[in-house]
């Protein structure tokens, strides 16, 4: 059986390797499904993202290219798994994992016809400490046939199916009051209620990092009850209940509207035209966007520990040795300057400006770097060892400089703009690497 694996992303440390293999037909009869598998494979540490991410991250898309007469349904996942860092909560799948999708082949397709089966995918894969958005083409070739089928790959498409939730077995309602919902499950046994764990197909109903309290009655039924940040996002809830061993699939759960912690009761109207999500993908059946969900007052904190962090982080850098000294030097230059006050004010604006214009040119050119299609990061090139060894050689040299084991004199091609009195030499100090003679001691990337 042949296999195609997605290449690596040059520069990307990482992420998912996939591959994809065909269902156990062999060639696929006109008139009937195919189902086709692709093996995602991250690296130790990495992880990919479920249809619902969560607080953050991207789920696997697929773009297919079908030959006439094939469709591609929708893919289904398995079961993630909660991954709460730096105070945001993921729903991740850690580890490889396998997609699944079903190719229905149209009676018209002729036996014997080739089908070039092509697939675009995107995923974003993260560490503890880094994403990286990722994409490859995988391509296989089915010929239309008589449905034989391929023993060697049963084994794969078997754990991959019985990784999915599963459908059919688990009946659920929807209660809500005082500002929660309450999930009762049944059908759901065998699941250890100490680690049941409710993930939402659709964002909305209820933060990620909300705290669940999962509880079993006498009559075997599950109750899960969850803080409600607001009315529900869609007329009918649809999700997976897990507890990391076996997962079940809960659809068509609808809020009871007497109790139901809305401001607004949706109209008979609306709940009409609305469908059931799709549980392979959390969408609605008919094609329609996804209604705007308010905004969730739980990412205000977030944000103010981000940006308390940032403040923090610049105030941290500007205290290293490669920065402080410069800003003395920068002050002892206006004290000799024996200009006014007002000159001196109008000189540090400027300074600033030039500052910040340039870590806003080198934000610009890593975002249209990644627009273009490189997988690239902030200090990425500390992720190369022979970069790493480059820069410990540069300041072994500088050191070895220093020390008078030699001298070598910078050039400077800028001496005439940064030597200029005023704000226009004082932003040119700023945009330059010249302003900061003591910064090339001690190389930073951070």
């Amino acid at each position: 059986m042949a296999r195609t694996r997605g290449h690596r992303s040059a520069g990307a440390n990482a992420a998912a390797c996939p591959g994809i293999d065909r269902r156990q037909k062999r060639s696929p009869r006109p008139g009937t499904n195919t189902r086709i598998a692709i093996r995602m494979t991250p690296e130790t540490g990495w992880h990919g993202y479920w249809i619902n991410p969560g607080d953050s991250g991207v789920p696997v898309e697929a773009e297919w290219h079908l030959p006439d007469g094939v469709r591609a349904g929708a893919l289904e996942q398995p079961s993630p798994t909660l991954l709460e860092l730096g105070g945001l909560a993921s729903y991740v799948h850690e580890g490889a994992f396998t997609l699944l999708a079903d190719l229905a082949i149209d009676r018209s397709v002729a036996p014997g016809t080739a089908l070039p089966v092509k697939v675009d995918l995107t995923w974003l894969a993260c560490s503890d400490s880094l994403c990286v958005p990722e994409r490859t083409t995988l391509q296989l070739t089915l010929r239309a046939g008589d449905g034989a089928v391929d023993r060697s790959r049963q084994s794969l498409f078997s754990a991959a199916e019985a990784a999915l939730p599963s459908s059919g077995r688990a009946q659920g309602r929807l209660e809500a009051a005082d500002g929660r919902w309450s999930f009762v499950v049944s059908g759901a046994q065998g699941l250890n209620v100490g680690r049941t764990y409710l993930f939402p197909m659709e964002d909305g109903w209820f933060e990620a990092s909300a705290k669940q309290q999962a509880t079993r009655a006498a009559d075997g039924t599950i109750r899960i009850e969850v803080a409600a940040p607001g009315p529900a996002p869609s007329p009918r809830f649809a999700g997976v209940i897990s507890d990391g061993r076996q997962s079940f699939m809960l659809t068509g759960l609808k809020p009871d509207k007497a109790v139901a912690p809305v401001s607004e009761p949706a109209t008979a109207e609306e709940a009409t035209a609305s469908e059931i999500p799709d549980p392979a993908t959390g969408r609605e059946a008919n094609g329609s966007a996804p209604k705007a969900t308010p905004p969730s007052t739980g990412d205000v904190p977030a944000l103010k520990i981000a940006l308390i962090g940032a403040l923090l982080g610049g105030l941290l850098l500007n205290l290293m040795p490669c920065v402080f000294p410069i800003l003395s030097l920068k002050a002892l230059s206006l004290t000799r300057a024996g200009v006014d006050r007002r000159a001196a004010r109008l000189e540090g604006v400027a300074y600033f400006a030039g500052s910040v214009a340039t870590t806003l040119l080198l934000g610009a050119i890593l975002i249209g770097a990644r627009a273009l299609g490189h997988d690239i990061g902030w200090s990425f090139q500390l992720q190369n060892p022979h970069i790493i060894l480059l820069l410990m050689l540069l300041s072994l040299a500088i050191a070895l400089n220093l020390a008078g084991l030699f001298e070598m004199t910078g050039v400077s091609v800028a001496n005439r703009v940064m030597g200029k009195p005023g704000w226009s030499g004082a932003s040119g100090r700023a945009l330059s690497p010249r302003s900061s003679q003591l910064r090339a001691a001690a190389p930073s990337w951070a």
